[in-house]
């Protein structure tokens, strides 16, 4: 928590720093000192995740004996001594790309206020809203032993043996997110295309709000059989669990871009940013309901779906750093309070 207030800290004193290192310089600029402008803007704004993790659940009669038959049918687990790390079993592949569970045309919206504090540098208040729509995947997921005191992204159980696979079709709600970011743009004093050209660098430091994501999972119909009885079916089943929880993320970044002026209040500004936030906030614990059991036969025995070894609970893969490169455009407008603009200039 303390490298988190020291982060926020040094970002802002950066931003304050950016402004007046600026304000050193002796040439002009071209910039209006003390002006102010509003601006809005829009732009793709496509992500990754920088270190996705794997999921891992929970299989409480993996390595079980059912010891006692008795009328009607009952099981008595016996945890076998020998087989106990299979209780928590680790998915073979990470977590799908952002790419893959949304759409990376991530429509990315934004209104700039701010100031100009000299000739070549600006500080501003950025309010951004950030959209993209969910996607279909479907999935094969090989189950290991997960591996003790297994918490990164290296850990992948791929040499152990296989304890099975499912299948699934997942259809992802859309992300969105929106937020507020504090913020300074520099411009450099070399002018392009007779004075009307800038190119300008830049920084910001804010909060990104996320809304929750949730999804429609489709598992299939399946099969397992018991010795002397035969094969015993699990229905499909859909469930709707929350993969990703809202949460709040630190978030920042570095941008630069060019300036092309068009009159004395209106000028067009074209940007590239890469702007890094914190993880997605995975649902660490979802509930799986046991899958009702159909017996091969009416002769065979109707086993309870306790009997058979089923996942209960499910640990979706964490993110690790998201980041994002937003491309836009926008168009600023400048005023000043006290000389209204002249747009014939």
């Amino acid at each position: 928590m303390k490298k988190l207030h020291s982060f926020k800290l040094f970002a802002l004193l950066s931003v304050v720093a950016g402004s007046l290192y600026a304000c050193s310089d002796e040439c002009e600029g071209p910039l209006e000192r003390g002006n102010w402008y509003v601006m809005p803007k829009i732009g793709v704004a496509p992500g990754i995740f920088a270190g996705r993790g794997h999921e891992k659940s929970v299989w409480p009669l993996a390595g079980v004996d059912c010891t006692t038959l008795d009328s009607p049918f009952t099981c008595v687990p016996a945890i076998n001594s020998t087989n106990q790390n299979n209780i928590l079993q680790q998915d073979a592949c990470k977590l799908p790309k952002f790419g893959d569970i949304f759409s990376n045309g991530v429509l990315h919206v934004g209104f700039e206020v701010g100031r100009n504090v000299c000739d070549n540098s600006q500080v501003y208040l950025e309010f951004v809203y950030n959209r993209a729509s969910g996607s279909c995947l479907n999935t094969t997921h090989k189950r290991y032993a997960a591996l003790d005191g297994c918490a990164g992204n290296d850990c992948c159980p791929t040499g152990n043996t296989e304890l099975g696979s499912t299948t699934r079709t997942t259809q992802f709600d859309d992300y969105s997110a929106y937020g507020g970011y504090i913020g300074s743009r520099h411009y450099w004093n070399n002018s392009y295309f007779c004075d009307r050209a800038y190119f300008w660098g830049g920084f910001k430091f804010g909060i990104l709000h996320r809304k929750q994501v949730c999804a429609c999972v489709t598992l299939p119909e399946t099969t397992e059989t018991v010795d002397g009885q035969g094969d015993y079916t699990f229905a499909a089943r859909t469930i709707t669990p929350a993969i990703f929880c809202k949460s709040n993320a630190v978030s920042g970044g570095l941008s630069l871009g060019l300036d092309y002026c068009i009159n004395d209040c209106l000028t067009v500004l074209v940007g590239f940013e890469v702007v890094a936030s914190c993880a997605f906030k995975s649902n660490h614990n979802y509930r799986l309901a046991l899958a009702d059991v159909t017996a091969p036969s009416s002769s065979a025995v109707d086993l309870p779906s306790g009997f058979f070894s089923q996942a209960t609970n499910i640990a979706f893969g964490n993110t690790g750093t998201f980041v994002q490169f937003p491309i836009w455009a926008g168009l600023r407008w400048e005023f000043d309070w006290c000389n209204p603009c002249n747009p014939c200039a």
